[in-house]
Order: structure tokens, then sequence, then C-alpha cells
């Protein structure tokens, strides 16, 4: 594990350094993101060019899209709220007191908050995860609906 490199700014706030290999994960993590949309329209504009053919594939493509598209948003909603919620970091941020919590690896240098500000910030990490949790199940409901209309 990484020893935690906190250094003071320009302006004396404590500061934690960014991990140059936690910004090349997350740099590798959009990249395979934008892969994987790729991808996925490479396989659906078959299925747009084979409903110019008629009605009949025509509903299958707007159910393939529908769902495609929703599934992709509630793949996101849901990895929010893991990130916030659901791995714990916002208990953390609570039981330590601070923001980032001990231990934890920044993208970029962040600044480092102290008592009932660092509670604030695991509260509306809280706020976030329950509300991209509840989101993406809201999404895969009405995704499976409307598909079932379009078909």
């Amino acid at each position: 594990m990484r020893e935690e490199i906190i250094e003071r700014d320009s302006e004396g706030h404590e500061m934690l350094r960014a991990d140059p290999a936690v910004r090349r994960a997350a740099i590798l993590a959009v990249i395979a993101a934008i892969a994987i949309g790729v991808v996925a329209l490479g396989y659906l504009q078959p299925l747009f060019d084979r409903a110019r053919t008629g009605p009949a594939t025509a509903s299958d493509v707007a159910f393939a899209a529908v769902l495609l598209r929703t599934c992709g948003i509630a793949t996101l909603a849901f990895g929010a709220a893991v990130d916030s919620f659901l791995a714990l970091s916002a208990i953390r941020i609570l039981r330590s007191g601070r923001f980032p919590p001990p231990g934890a690896r920044v993208i970029r240098d962040t600044r480092i908050l102290q008592g009932a500000a660092a509670r604030r910030v695991a509260l509306v990490h809280l706020l976030l995860g329950t509300v991209f949790l509840a989101a993406g199940f809201v999404l895969l409901i009405l995704a499976w609906r409307l598909a079932g209309t379009v078909r």
C-alpha cells in the first residue's frame, strides 16, 4: 500500500497528493468505456440496416436499442452507487472524520477536510449513492416496460 503524501498548499491547507497509478487506471477505464460503446454501436448498425427492410424487424431494432441504451445508463448509475455508497467510502469518512479518509488514493491533489465539512461530504456521498442506486433500478424497470410496448 502506498504511503500518503500530505503537503501544505500556498494557503496553508493540507493537501493529499494525487496517485499516478489511480490516475492511469481512471484514464484506462474511460477509454475502455468508450471502446465498449463503439463496439456496441457497431453491433447495432446491422440491426438498423435490417430495420429499413420492413416493419417487423424495425420493432426488434427499437427493442434492442432501448434496452442497450438504458442498460448502459443503469450500469453507470450502479457504478456510481457502488463507488459512493456500497463501497463504504462514506462510512469511512464518517468514522475517521476526514475527507478523503486515511488510506484513500485520489486522482488529483485533494484538499483534506476535517470535522463537520468531512461529515457533510459523507452525507452527500450517502445521498448520491442512494439516489443513483434507486435511479438505476427505476431505469431498468422503465426500459423493460417501454421495450415491451415497442414490441
